[in-house]
């Protein structure tokens, strides 16, 4: 059974994504894709990662990111959220206090 979802995902996404692309920007697909992700610093960098589903996690979040920035100043500090919404939202209230405010990738 996983081996038939791997391949109907790999199947479908492969004919839809030329069907898609030109809509990247409309949707934020490359960014759900992964495409659009900046450089996250050298690998060997430390760095925090919090994933906030929506916009009520991204708000209860911000408390303890505003701590592990102040308590581990040297590491880079990174929030993915699932929502466009959410998204905004961080963008605005945290994107200063923290290094990067990601959407999360499909996985």
């Amino acid at each position: 059974m996983l081996l038939f979802y791997h391949l109907f995902v790999t199947i479908t996404l492969t004919i839809l994504f030329p069907l898609l692309y030109p809509l990247k920007n409309r949707f934020r697909l490359g960014e759900w894709l992964g495409l659009e992700f900046p450089n996250l610093g050298h690998p060997a960098q430390k760095r925090l990662w919090v994933h906030a589903l929506s916009v009520g996690e991204v708000l209860s979040s911000i408390p303890l990111l505003e701590a592990l920035k102040r308590d581990y100043p040297s590491r880079e500090l990174v929030l993915s959220v699932k929502t466009a919404t959410g998204l905004k939202i961080a963008r605005e209230k945290i994107g200063q206090i923290i290094d990067y405010v990601l959407p999360m990738p499909f996985d």
